[in-house]
């Protein structure tokens, strides 16, 4: 690499592990070495950007971007997805530590420079990090993504599913039109066959258990008579441990959680369908 760059370096902790020579920022330092400034006003010395279309410098130098950003306030990460975004303008390669949200959303992914492929992804063991000088866990994983296009690709690149033929599905914190008649829905409990609690204890519950102003629930119809015995048998912890706080998050990985379930219950002969 020509430049080793850590833009968020606060204590030094990763910057004790590059090579003297690598550049070492943040706003407020917090160790020896490490330069004061603003990361969204940096730019190496003598490089333009590269050029999106054809991708190359024009004063070319091979940077590696390396570090663990500040996350920001939001289900999306979004002051983690600024710091790569300007780090792609530059950088041929970004190595991230980054919530395990970086592994399976889509949304997220979308809001990345789209000229880098992820091309490694790991997740970080039990207390990696130290809060008042104990261990201390944050669900995270380590990334390494490559301007290009590269093969493993762990990018998600399609849309994932958010509809299923089994089944109709209202999520009641999605704020559309379509809230107001679903909240009628509820109080006088029809249309809907039962709810599905989407954070904390997660789990399947009668409609009538439902206040009629929730946010918290998923709302389901059933088209076949096994849906709901297929929801009852999702082992939810594994497809809530990339999330802050256990929860189902999206329609996506409900969708997907319900489908792969539905597969083993088969595969099991669980269940025997018409």
């Amino acid at each position: 690499m020509d430049i080793i760059l850590e833009p968020s370096a606060g204590c030094g902790n990763i910057s004790k592990c590059l090579p003297e020579d690598a550049v070492s920022i943040d706003l407020v330092p917090e160790g020896d070495g490490i330069i004061q400034q603003d990361f969204f006003d940096y730019f190496p010395v003598g490089l333009e950007p590269y050029d999106e279309e054809n991708l190359f410098h024009k004063n070319y130098k091979k940077i590696l971007t390396i570090g663990n950003p500040p996350f920001g306030r939001g289900y999306l990460n979004p002051l983690a997805v600024k710091f790569f975004n300007h780090a792609a303008k530059f950088s041929e390669y970004i190595a991230f530590i980054v919530p395990l949200k970086w592994t399976s959303s889509w949304k997220l992914h979308r809001q990345l420079n789209e000229n880098f492929s992820c091309v490694y992804s790991e997740h970080l063991p039990k207390d990696s990090f130290l809060l008042d000088g104990k261990p201390y866990h944050v669900k995270c994983c380590q990334q390494l993504w490559k301007r290009g296009n590269h093969e493993p690709n762990l990018r998600i690149l399609d849309r994932p599913k958010t509809v299923h033929e089994d089944f109709d599905l209202f999520l009641t914190c999605d704020n559309v039109k379509k809230r107001v008649s679903v909240r009628k829905q509820i109080k006088k409990n029809e249309y809907w066959d039962f709810g599905l609690k989407y954070w904390g204890k997660i789990g399947v519950c009668e409609l009538n258990e439902i206040e009629e102003n929730t946010t918290t629930h998923f709302l389901i119809k059933a088209h076949q008579p096994f849906v709901r015995k297929i929801f009852e048998n999702i082992e939810w912890k594994k497809y809530t441990h990339n999330m802050g706080a256990e929860n189902i998050g999206g329609k996506s990985n409900l969708i997907r959680a319900y489908e792969e379930t539905k597969y083993n219950l088969l595969i099991q002969q669980w269940l025997e369908l018409p």
